[in-house]
């Protein structure tokens, strides 16, 4: 799983969910982030998302500003309908109070929201546009790619930031594609 922050900053910036936690059972006051993650395995069809969920402190704009701690990882698909298994804890997240409050809230807000799930399908297809597209590139070449930042030397070689070099590039080919 690769988080969709890697491929698409610009639109993570705009679009994770961000809530805010006033007088919440189970769950301390706060700001909680849901970080997605999705397969990036050309060769899967899985259709989930894993939300990697953190508290945060944010600024007066309600900008998050520092990570106070991750909360749980929960898995969801959205072909299936929302149940109590689903979205549901990873195998690999701990089980909490806070945690198990934090499911009960994401699970309201996925049987509320059909926009808030559209994002999720639409940011999986995102990602899988993009990873076709770099396919064609070496398993070292395409880990250098999504692990890179738009303002760092891009890999290929040319001396140009990424972002004014094959992140432009990829960006025409994805746009062109869509």
């Amino acid at each position: 799983m690769d988080s969709f922050q890697d491929f698409f900053p610009e639109i993570a910036s705009k679009e994770t969910l961000l809530i805010k936690i006033m007088q919440e059972e189970d769950i301390p006051d706060g700001d909680y982030l849901f970080f997605e993650n999705y397969c990036t395995n050309p060769a899967c069809q899985c259709e989930e998302v894993v939300f990697s969920v953190m508290a945060f402190k944010t600024d007066k704009e309600g900008r998050p500003i520092s990570a106070e701690g991750k909360i749980a990882s929960f898995h969801y698909s959205w072909s299936k309908p929302v149940s109590k298994n689903n979205p549901d804890f990873c195998s690999d997240s701990t089980r909490t109070i806070i945690g198990e409050g934090v499911l009960r809230l994401l699970r309201k807000i996925l049987k509320e929201n059909e926009i808030y799930k559209r994002r999720c399908e639409e940011h999986y297809h995102k990602i899988r546009k993009k990873v076709q597209s770099l396919s064609s590139l070496s398993a070292k070449q395409f880990m250098t790619r999504i692990s890179q930042g738009r303002n760092d030397t891009c890999a290929c070689g040319s001396g140009k930031k990424y972002k004014k070099c094959c992140l432009l590039r990829e960006s025409k080919i994805l746009s062109r594609d869509e």
